[in-house]
This record gives structure tokens, sequence and C-alpha cells, in this order.
């Protein structure tokens, strides 16, 4: 074969090799939210989670603008933004048990992270969304510099969504620890390449399996293939399913700006196995029983049990959950007014797997919500115990590293939320060997009315009057004394970072919407202490002098400017 002909036949095969490329970038072209989609699948959305929190917020607090933004006004020599922190140690309003925990005294978890774009700059307004997990309806947004955060999450697994303005966007799963920070940082300037395979349990390519791979959804073709052409860097959930098998759940790590070649991403999916829930008692209700499935082997965490979780069983109606893995499982249930006894079952992909569920009557909590002596409808009424993460260890009898082992909810010894029936009236299954004082508070319908108490051991009727919403009306002003121009100011509140801002020198820094009780401030620039933590009671409007240092004072030279790679700004107009 002359030279010629071999460089007319490499030439054909590149020509070969970029129609196949074009042709897999067709089938699975982007839409607008970063998923690939067939016309003739269902999109994927997250799971319908009945027993997760709804989710009642109070008002969001807020950094009040400077009143004045003329740019002599505005003028400063500060490099860095002076980080004043501020967290909430105990609302007033929520009620409180003597010698008990403060109500979300467990949710002492952190998360902070950024999120960055093409050219490595900040994206503001990205939302960071709790999917599955006990933090699950939360929702972080990320400021001007595109950073996001909480300090009051509870600490387990969590999955998360990202999405936002002019980026892919991901789904990741998070591990949040009592009292320690999480950082999930994810640039979208150099996204990967990822090709894959998926096989069944026999090693055989499997076509037309769902893959969602870091938020992408994308299908196999005929050889069992997949391809994604930008994917995020970083640990990145994936999640693969097929008809007849068990879905299997992997985190991969992804290199940025890589190509993930297809022998390095496998999946091999087992043969789906089948449980029967039947119940014939019908104590408790009314409403379904709300069953959780969880593996007994704390490994076996290749299976998305949030996926199923809850499973709903109508007592006398047989229930059927497919695609289960094989493997021991445990069965837990609750249905208000009703103990559910825990079973345990073995799955096989041979035969479905029977399991019975038994009712026996438990001890009820009932009670009735007014307002103005007329009862209220549709009210949320939510029991908590005071430490949520202790209650649900001492129902599952686990240690904490139980939270670690699946994403999973909190159980109702810990948690329960119904709705008022028409009458006002209310029904929850006491719990009082669980937690000996636990608290009640409730919401009206349109979210602007509630109540509030704490239910002690052996209490079986409860009656809630409805109030004006008041809380979160308090505000702080902090004079930082001694300035002769501006300073620019970065604030969080809660974990959770607000815009930077810069504030004239005569004026105080006012962060309003706060709500009643004992807050913790603290303050540094530039790693150095500036205001060590201080405990203030808020009640309305306070305001306190905070003392400063030379540098925020006097400022930087130009020559700190340069070595800082920022323009000098110059003297002042």
């Amino acid at each position: 074969m002359n030279v010629s002909s071999q460089r007319w036949i490499l030439g054909g095969l590149a020509v070969l090799l970029a129609l196949v490329g074009l042709a897999w970038f067709l089938a699975g072209v982007e839409d607008a939210r970063g998923i690939v989609e067939r016309p003739d699948q269902p999109a994927l959305t997250p799971t319908a989670n009945s027993s997760a929190p709804r989710r009642t917020q109070l008002t969001e607090p807020k950094l009040v603008a400077p009143t004045r933004t003329d740019r002599a006004d505005l003028y400063t020599t500060v490099l860095w933004p002076l980080e004043i922190e501020l967290e909430l140690v105990e609302a007033r309003h929520r009620p409180k048990a003597k010698g008990a925990p403060a109500a979300g005294s467990g949710a002492d978890a952190r998360l902070a992270g950024t999120i960055t774009g093409a050219q490595g700059e900040p994206v503001p307004g990205v939302r960071v969304t709790f999917l599955e997990g006990a933090n699950a309806g939360r929702t972080l947004v990320a400021t001007n510099q595109g950073r996001f955060g909480a300090n009051d999450l509870y600490p387990g697994l969590s999955v998360l969504e990202v999405r936002g303005p002019g980026i892919l966007g991901s789904r990741r799963e998070v591990r949040l620890r009592s009292r320690k920070e999480t950082l999930l940082n994810i640039p979208y300037g150099r996204p990967a390449a990822v090709f894959g395979s998926v096989y069944d349990h026999a090693g055989e390519p499997l076509p037309n399996a769902e893959v969602l791979f870091d938020g992408v959804k994308v299908f196999t073709d005929t050889e069992g293939a997949f391809y994604i052409a930008k994917v995020a860097g970083g640990p990145c959930l994936v999640e693969v399913s097929a008809e007849g098998h068990a879905t299997e759940r992997q985190i991969v790590n992804v290199a940025s700006g890589r190509v993930m070649e297809r022998d390095r991403i496998a999946f091999r999916l087992q043969q789906a196995s089948t449980l029967e829930l039947i119940c014939r008692d019908r104590v408790g209700g009314p409403g379904p029983i709300q069953v959780t499935l969880l593996p007994s082997d704390y490994s076996a965490r290749t299976f998305p049990w949030y996926s199923v979780n809850p499973v709903l069983v109508e007592p006398g109606v047989p229930t059927r959950v497919e695609g289960l893995p094989r493997g021991a499982v445990r069965v837990l249930g609750f249905r208000e007014g009703a103990l559910v006894a825990e079973r345990g079952a073995n799955l096989r992909p041979t035969r479905p797997t029977e399991v019975q569920l038994t009712l026996t009557e438990a001890p009820k909590l009932t009670g009735v919500v007014t307002r103005d002596g007329e009862p209220v409808a549709g009210a949320l009424v939510r029991m908590e115990a005071p430490d949520r993460v202790q209650a649900m260890l001492s129902f599952h009898r686990r240690p904490s590293f139980f939270l670690e082992t699946a994403v999973m909810d909190f159980p109702a010894p810990a948690l329960q939320e119904v709705e008022t029936r028409g009458d006002g009236s209310f029904e929850l299954t006491a719990w009082d060997d669980i937690a000996p004082d636990r608290y009640l508070e409730v919401w009206g319908p349109d979210n602007t009315t509630w109540a509030g108490r704490v239910v002690k051991r052996g209490e079986r009727r409860i009656e809630l009057e409805l109030k004006e919403l008041t809380h979160g009306r308090s505000s702080l002003e902090l004079d930082i004394v001694g300035r002769h121009m501006a300073l620019p100011i970065s604030v969080t509140v809660n974990g959770q970072p607000h815009a930077e801002l810069i504030l004239p020198a005569d004026e105080p820094l006012v962060i309003d919407s706060l709500v009643e009780g004992v807050w913790r401030l603290s303050a540094r620039w530039q790693a150095r202490v500036v205001q060590q933590e201080l405990l203030i009671e808020l009640d309305g409007v306070d305001t306190r002098p905070l003392a400063t240092i030379p540098e925020i004072i006097e400022g930087q030279t130009a020559e700190e400017w340069s070595r800082a790679g920022r323009d000098w700004p110059g003297p002042p107009d």
C-alpha cells in the first residue's frame, strides 16, 4: 500500500469518527437545565417524599443598603473587607423545656462553598437545593461573589442540586458532620467529557439504560455505551437504572478538563428484587403506613434508598416495591396512633419477598387549633424532639456513624407533621419514650399566624390558639467607630454569606429582619480578630459600637494594593 492510499484511508477514518461523534452529540443535546432527555422517556424528577418537612421560614435576614452611593462617599483604600459573622444561638419565640436542649440543637453541621463559571469568575444567584436527606427542602443562594453556606444543617448524608444561570449544574452527595465544616467548591470553567458503559448481571452490554450523571440524564445505545459532552469536575453522584435491574449508585471522581475514557467508567447492574408489603391491621390513622427501607449491612451503599422511601402502604392493600437490590433489609413503618413492628427481609431476584406489617395501638396526642375562638383547617402542626438527631439514633438503636450509612430522613419520633382537619383537630403519636419533652409548633395556612408550646410526658390533649406572627422584626445596627473613609464589609448570617457592600464612613451597618433572641457576634479582618464572640439579646432595634484596628482606619498603601494584584483607587475626588 502506497503513502497516498494510507493517507486516504486515515482521512476517511477521521471523517467517519467525526460523524459518529456528531451523531452521538446530537442524540443527547443538552437543554437549558443541563438535562438530556429522549421524547419517549419521562423526565426524571426528584423523588416526592411525603415525610419530608414542609419548610416554614420566618423572615430572611437582610443587609440595609447604604443611603449614599456617590463615589466620594464610597472611597476607600482598605483592601480587604471586614468580615462580620452573626449566628442565632436561641430564638425567643420557640418552645423551650427546662433542662432540655433548644429546638434545632442537633442542626450544627456547616456547609460552605463557591461556584465559579467558565472563566473562573464567581457566579451569583446559583441555588443550592437539598433534595434528599434530613435537610430536604432547604435552599441556599450564592452571593455576588459566588459564595454560599449555612451553619445550621443536620448531620448525615444529603443529596443536593446546583442550578443557576450560565452553568451546567450538578447533582452531588455531601457528608455533613456535627460541629464540622464541609466544603463544596464547584468550578465550571474546565468541564470534562465522559464516556461510559453499562452491563447487565451477566456482563452483557445493556441498551437503553438511564444514566443520571451529576444531574445530566442520558441513555445508553445498543452497545450499552453512553457519552456526556460536559460534566463539572469533582465527586459526581451517578445513578444508573434499567428495567428489571436494581439501580446502581456510585460516586465517580471526574478530573476537570479531562476525557474520561469508556473503559474507566463502567457499571454492572444486578437483577432486581421485589418486596411485597401487606398489612391487615387497621390500627391508627387515617392515612397510609409510611414504610422506610434501609440496608441491614452498613456497607450496602450502592443503591439509592431515598429513591423509594417512604413507601406508602394502605392497610388491606398489598403493595409491591420493585427494582430493589438483593440482600438483607430493615423494614420500618409509621402511622399516626400506631406502632409498626420492625421487620427484616432477605431480598432475592428469583421471587418476591413478602413481609407482613403488624400494627399495635400507640399513645396518641390529640388537639385542636383555633384563631379567635374559631377552628382553623389546613394549619401545619409540627412536633419534634428537642434534639432530632439523638431521637433518630435512639429510635434506630444505632451509634452516630449510622447517619453516614444512607441518605435518610428523620423518623416520626424525631419529627412529625400533619395538617389540621376541617374542625381544626389533629392527631399525632405521643412518643414519650423517645423524648419526654417535645416541642409543638403550629403555622396557620397563610403562614402569618403561629403558636407553640412544650408537650410534657403523659399529656394527651392540646389546645393551641394562633396569634399574629411577630418574629423576625428586630435589627442590629453596628457603629464601626473612628472611620474617616468607607469600608468594604462582608456579612455572614447563620453561615449564609450576603452580598459584599461598601459602607460610607458615617453610616452604621444595619442587619434587618432578625429573629428575636440571643445572637453571637464576631468580626475578623484578614484572619485577625476584631471582635471576640459577643452574645447579644435582640428585641427590637439594638445599636452597638464595634471596635476597629488601625488597618481599617488608615487603609493600605499603593504598594500593598499592587502586591495584592489590585488597582490602586487613587486619591479621593
